[in-house]
């Protein structure tokens, strides 16, 4: 029976081993005695007062089973509680210390304080003090609430229930949070005025309730004069008026007819006479109706300080606070005097005093707040019973008068008045509908381990619609009995007639909405009704409430129904600019009930929400009639037709960010190059009010809208005529300079991006913007182009190549200069002198060698200072997503944020999750910086280009290398995947795949022992047998391959097979050449025929439009850089038709390898062009595809 913490948590509610915990380590356990021959322990703790409690436990313990506690105190909660905890605690420490002390008894053993412990009485000192001296600084405290509860049978109840707040420095208190009454809590803002109250409340009997108790009897005053002591007491809720003690009220016996058709027996003041309002019992149907119309001259002083009048129509606290609508058998004004949520009878109710059914019978005043007891000619006792004496129908009247003369004579009643009578016509009733809810009280829960009281269950909940039917202003019951309704009005009696078939229509008009009728168990108005499912409330709040509504039903919704609707108005989208425009604030507004609410985080909860697909194809299935439902902050409920926000929704998903989160005021901050999706989002949902933005959301649909951009003059110093889409390009680089912005200039190879850039360059010189240089960075093979190209087109420009040992003579003069041309290679050794000068423009060619934002090549680029920056390429996409992130963050880093969210937002989705549906808002994200135009968009302007797959089979000697290669290849790649992973295993993939490759060129290729002996090769054979044939029909052609060796290859066999001195001469650049420039002008002067070209060295940067043949040997991963290779012949400029031959050897790698290509060229479509799929990562199934085997072996 020796127990430690963690045990006996196991054993015990969990919270009160914690405060027995505490409560042994600060001194509050005096004495303990354990026996466990006994398996009992008695002890005496010190509680949080100086009371002393008396602890007597006793343990069941059954081999192999769970101990059972029975632990009893003398405190309120009596069983199994913390000074239980406690005494078990101290008696587990008690017994160690004997076992490990011998002969020291332990019956009887008060508790010394463990090592450097305080003795007790300093320690529970110290501990008490310090509560009390935190007190004045803790913001919070206890507030007391009353309220009247009635029931349909029975009298009012008067319940209080607590409420933590805390204190503001306005003087009032912020939102309430429920404090459980019974708690033995050990907060800081408790004070001894609360343990008292506490107290009582604890001794009151348990009805159910979790908060509060109801006042009753003697201990039911005791415990308000404790609450009016302690100052903290409130009618209602905590901003209605502070409860005072107010001085005694001497009243009277008297009959009163109410609104409820219903005679009542009432206090009155002795001083009134008729017709004063009476201070009586509230009516059963009617909560707080018991009010005096005058209180004592003490009351009166305080109203003026609390003018708040009581709410019409209370719960217990078990119930969510609500307002009461008109009750069966009151007459109910016209619905502006009145309203509903006021309830019969409000203003007389709020003129007097309220009637407090306590033993004996008090008053409270709730303007002022003063409660004091009333002074009646009866008994305690006897004015105890009368309070509850319930009321009175006017059928029951005369049985009731013979009753009383007989079985109440010692009683000095009044007899009751009979009131006269009317008969009123009504055709037919107006049906009403009160909505509410209410909190199902779950019961006390017993353990295994020893009883004790406290829920686990979850709260359960009902909701119901109570339909009731209005004749003229009275409200009934639809299972009422009787053929007609009657009402008190003035002391009268009306009586109208039922419609029993208006009643019916009403009732199966319900039913067409889906409200089914329920059994009615509860004491509350009305006939209940519910849909057959709790999820279909939602439904009935959206359409069918409208529809009874239009049909002249009259729906109440009262505070307490878990489902309320908002009316929605206008919406409004408000933006506002801050950084000199870099940044936008975007809010978006709604109305609702004629209110405006920040719409935006409630939306962002929605996209957030793991259970909630709204990925594109998504959104786009939902159906323009579906209706959307959102949850305010406040429990309302909210509808909108997806129509209206489907383009919001669409609008926010692409630029919202996940991981960021919106601002303190509930704003979005945008970048202002994300303008073109608001101008997007303006367009398609046009019921939209723009407020804010107007040049952020103009710029932005320029931007969208590339045709409207306004046209510019070509410069006058411009040596050539632009071609229309050339002079589009101007426009639009023109175009950018004016907001400030970069862009990439992605045609494709041949259509004249160098033209275009000095077109613009020249312009911004003609206009006088030029105060600073200009610079090119560009690949080492284009240094020559673009001097050539700025002599021929732009001759005015001062231009300098800053490239070999003798440029640093040109570093002191670059401010002279228009245009500086430097290499990638030399750009971040230079960074230094290049840094120093700010440039106008900066323009990096063939951009795509920035793709690694970590190269050094790359780092170097941002670390320019230029007002303007500009990419050309016609790439800009060869691999993956990061290249083209890489780009965009040199030109304009807000544009697709960091790269950490951008792999986040985009390239993961993309490529690792096959999200296609990602593609297109990133597409349209980037295509106003971007402009791209393929060879087929302009193919008017260029001759046609024809392209022509010519395959081969391999020959016997290599075919057999090439299965041997691959079995060998393929065996060494998959030992190396299961040691190391797919991921890891790439440099072993690409050594195996390029050995494959190179033995289908050429045997010899291949540097293995294996390969030597092989001679021939199938593809070199259909070279040569191609290429005479070309040259003997004039063919000009450029002849690429990947391999400098297999040039070298095919050089040696030009020597053997064609006859060079009858003129079939060619030229030969690869990364080796020096001197670029002869052997292009060779070539384009006519002068050899045949140029051979290494991918890498020649695959940009040349025009060679002598050419009107192109001849891939080999086929590369990269299929733009093929195209970039056959754009060096098919390009503006050229005048006669291209052909392409691709060499591909049947059922190899290569054929494998073009499969491949088509992959990545979809991914380089749908983000460029807005069409096709994402390639994803290299598989397991792709590489089986590779490493296939020929057909036909084994």
């Amino acid at each position: 029976m020796i127990y430690d913490f963690e045990q006996l948590a196991d054993l015990l509610p969990p919270v009160y081993v914690q405060r027995g915990m505490r409560y042994l380590a600060t001194g509050h356990v005096l004495s303990v005695d354990p026996r466990p021959e006994a398996g009992m322990v008695t002890g005496r703790v010190r509680g949080s007062g100086s009371r002393i409690y008396q602890v007597k436990v006793h343990i069941e313990e059954d081999a192999g089973q769970i101990p059972i506690i029975h632990g009893h105190c003398s405190c309120p909660v009596g069983w199994n509680c913390k000074h239980v905890a406690a005494v078990l605690l101290a008696a587990g420490r008690s017994v160690q210390a004997a076992s490990s002390t011998p002969g020291q008894p332990v019956s009887g053993r008060r508790l010394a304080p463990a090592s450097g412990e305080l003795p007790h009485a300093l320690s529970n000192w110290l501990y008490e003090t310090e509560r009390l001296t935190a007190r004045p600084d803790d913001p919070h405290c206890l507030l007391y609430l009353l309220r009247l509860e009635t029931r349909a049978m029975g009298y009012p109840r008067v319940r209080v229930s607590g409420v933590k707040v805390r204190r503001l420095q306005s003087g009032g208190y912020g939102k309430p949070a429920p404090f459980n009454l019974r708690s033995h809590s050990q907060a800081r803002f408790i004070q001894p005025d609360d343990r008292r109250i506490m107290a009582l409340v604890a001794a009151q009997p348990m009805r159910g309730e979790v908060n509060g108790t109801v006042l009753d009897d003697e201990l039911g005053v005791a415990l308000l004069q404790a609450i009016l002591a302690c100052g903290r007491g409130h009618w209602q809720d905590q901003d209605g008026p502070r409860l005072v003690p107010g001085a005694p009220v001497a009243g009277t016996l008297n009959w009163r007819w109410q609104e409820d058709s219903r005679l009542h027996l009432v206090f009155e003041r002795e001083q009134e006479r008729e017709p004063q309002p009476a201070l009586a019992p509230a009516p059963q149907h009617e909560p707080a109706a018991q009010e005096l119309e005058h209180g004592t001259d003490h009351e009166q002083e305080h109203a003026q300080e609390h003018p708040q009048e009581p709410e019409q129509g209370l719960e217990g606290e078990s119930a969510p606070k609500r307002e009461a609508g008109p009750e069966p058998g009151h007459r109910s004004e016209p619905e502006d005097e009145p309203t509903p949520s006021q309830g019969a009878g409000a203003e007389n109710q709020h003129a007097g005093l309220v009637l407090l059914p306590l033993s004996p019978p008090w008053y409270l005043d709730p303007r002022s707040g003063a409660c004091g007891p009333i002074e009646t000619p009866f008994s305690e006792a006897q004015a105890t019973a009368l309070v509850r004496a319930p009321a009175i129908p006017l059928a029951e009247l005369e049985a009731f008068e013979q009753a009383t003369r007989t079985r109440l004579k010692g009683l000095d009643l009044p007899p009751p008045p009979r009131p006269e009578q009317r008969t009123l016509e009504v055709e037919a009733p107006t049906p009403c509908l009160r909505l509410l809810s209410r909190e199902v009280q779950s019961q006390p829960v017993y353990g295994g381990w020893g009883g004790y009281y406290g829920s686990t269950a979850q709260p359960k909940w009902e909701d119901e619609a109570r339909l009731e039917y209005d004749y003229a202003g009275v409200r009934i019951d639809p299972h009422q009995p009787g053929e007609r309704v009657e009402y008190i009005e003035d002391e009268i009696m009306v009586t109208c007639e039922r419609n029993p078939a208006a009643e019916r229509q009403a009732v199966d008009q319900l039913d067409a909405q889906g409200l089914l009728k329920l059994t009615d168990n509860r004491d509350e108005p009305g006939q209940p009704f519910a849909p057959a499912a709790v999820e279909d409330w939602l439904r009935f709040m959206d359409q069918g409430m409208p529809a009874l509504e239009q049909a002249g039903w009259r729906i109440e919704v009262d505070p307490s129904f878990r489902f309320p609707v908002g009316r929605v108005g206008d919406w409004d989208l408000d933006i506002e600019e801050g950084e000199g425009g870099r940044w936008l604030d975007l809010s978006l507004g709604i109305e609702v009930d004629g209110e405006r609410l920040d719409l935006l985080p409630i939306l962002v909860n929605l996209i957030q929400n793991p259970e909630v697909d709204l990925s594109g194809p998504a959104l786009a299935r939902i159906n323009e009639d579906t209706r959307f439902i959102l949850r305010l902050d406040d429990g309302r409920y909210i509808f909108f037709p997806a129509a209206r926000l489907k383009p919001i929704l669409a609008t926010l998903i692409e630029l919202y960010d996940p991981m960021a989160r919106l601002q303190g005021d509930g704003r979005m901050r945008l970048s202002r190059l994300q303008a073109t999706e608001l101008a997007e989002l303006e367009q398609q949902a046009p019921e939209l009010r723009w407020r804010g933005g107007e040049q952020a959301r103009a710029w932005g649909r320029r931007l969208r809208e590339f045709e409207r951009i306004e046209p510019v003059a070509p410069p006058a110093e411009l040596q050539a005529d632009l071609r229309p889409y050339q002079q589009d390009g101007l426009n639009w680089l023109q175009f950018l300079r004016d907001f400030e912005l970069g862009g990439v200039l992605a045609d494709d190879m041949g259509l004249g991006k160098t033209i275009q850039a000095l077109a613009h360059l020249l312009l911004e010189r003609a206009a006088g913007r030029t105060d600073r240089p200009s610079l090119v960075v560009a690949p080492t093979s284009l240094m020559f182009n673009w001097k050539r190209e700025a002599e021929r087109f732009a001759p005015s420009l001062r231009v300098v190549i800053l490239q070999g040992p003798k440029r640093q003579q040109h570093f002191d003069h670059l401010a002279e200069q228009d245009l500086v041309l430097t290499t990638y290679a030399l750009l971040p050794r230079d960074l230094e002198v290049l840094t120093a000068q700010a440039w106008h423009l900066l323009i990096l060619d063939e951009a795509q060698a920035i793709k690694n934002p970590r190269s050094k090549g790359a780092q170097a680029a941002r670390a320019l200072d230029a007002r303007h920056r500009l990419c050309l390429t016609g790439t800009p996409l060869e691999n993956h997503l990061g290249e083209l992130w890489s780009l965009m963050d040199f030109l304009m880093p807000d544009l697709l944020g960091d790269e950490r969210s951008f792999r986040r937002l985009f390239r993961n989705p993309i490529e690792r999750h096959g999200e296609h549906e990602r593609t297109e808002p990133l597409r349209r994200r980037i295509a106003p910086f971007l402009l791209r135009r393929t060879k087929e968009d302009v193919a008017a302007e260029l001759p046609p280009k024809t392209e022509i797959l010519r395959e081969v089979a391999l020959a016997s000697d290599q075919r057999d290398l090439y299965e041997t290669l691959r079995l060998a290849l393929h065996e060494k790649v998959r030992k190396e995947i299961a040691r190391k992973g797919l991921a890891q295993s790439g440099i072993i993939i690409l050594d195996a795949l390029l050995k494959l490759r190179q033995c289908c060129c050429d045997p010899r290729l291949v540097s293995l022992e294996s390969a030597r002996g092989v001679r021939g090769s199938a593809k070199l054979d259909l070279l040569m047998e191609l290429l005479p044939e070309l040259l003997q029909e004039g063919r000009r052609v450029l002849l690429f391959s990947q391999f400098t060796s297999m040039l070298s290859l095919i050089e040696e066999a030009l020597a053997q097979r064609l006859d060079q001195k009858k003129g079939r001469d060619y030229v030969k650049l690869t990364g080796q050449t020096r001197d670029r420039e002869t052997p292009v002008n060779r070539f384009q002067a006519g002068e050899v025929p045949l140029f051979l070209i290494s991918l890498k060295a020649g695959g940009s940067g040349l025009n060679l439009t002598a050419a009107d043949a192109v001849i891939h040997y080999d086929p590369w991963w990269n299929p733009a850089a093929e195209r970039q290779a056959t754009d060096r012949a098919h390009r503006i400029g050229q005048d006669k038709p291209v052909f392409v031959y691709k060499l591909l050897t049947e059922g190899t790698v290569e054929q494998r390898v073009a499969e491949l290509q088509a992959r990545k060229q979809a991914l380089a479509d749908a983000m460029l062009e807005g069409g096709g799929t994402a390639a994803k990562s290299l598989t397991p199934e792709d590489l089986d595809l590779l490493f296939a085997p020929l057909e036909g072996s084994d």
